[in-house]
């Protein structure tokens, strides 16, 4: 698993993250929320974010589904 983050170039506290499981014996098991779900606590309380963005491909509904359950909300699709 990788969780690649970074602060975007904004005069506010904006990041950017994506998440890979790629050993799809790990999918469907919660993992990539948990993981998540840290992550954004750790942007928030000790980084001080203030919008935390991600950019999943449309065709990939597990990925979707994961930052739902994390309370992303969709913004645009192209």
């Amino acid at each position: 698993m990788v969780c690649i983050l970074r602060q975007c170039v904004s005069p506010n506290f904006v990041y950017a993250i994506d998440l890979f499981i790629g050993e799809t014996d790990y999918w469907n098991k919660g993992i990539g929320t948990k993981m998540l779900s840290a992550v954004i606590n750790y942007l928030f309380e000790q980084r001080q974010a203030d919008k935390i963005v991600i950019d999943p491909h449309v065709d990939n509904p597990l990925a979707i589904r994961c930052y739902d359950k994390c309370d992303f909300v969709k913004v645009t699709q192209f």
